[in-house]
């Protein structure tokens, strides 16, 4: 499937659903990333953990940045609905 069909049927069976999905402004996103980090903090400190846990949610938290992706979308296309539905 090319990438702009993929992304429109992304849009109009999803992300424009305002009942399931709230749209964040980028100092939104980043507040939010920010409170999570602290709360991982929190958590890492107050927890003890096996070293293969700790390294784990540390790395994964440290590979978030501003100008990195924090998350990824998959469509699984239903072939079988007429009109194509994701």
């Amino acid at each position: 499937m090319e990438q702009e069909k993929y992304l429109n049927l992304a849009w109009r069976d999803h992300l424009s659903d305002n009942n399931t999905y709230q749209r964040l402004y980028h100092d939104q996103a980043l507040t939010r990333i920010k409170f999570i980090r602290g709360t991982i903090t929190q958590f890492l400190e107050l927890f003890t953990l096996g070293h293969g846990d700790k390294s784990y949610i540390e790395r994964s938290t440290d590979s978030v940045t501003d100008g990195n992706t924090t998350s990824f979308m998959y469509l699984l296309a239903k072939i079988h609905k007429a009109p194509l539905k994701t």
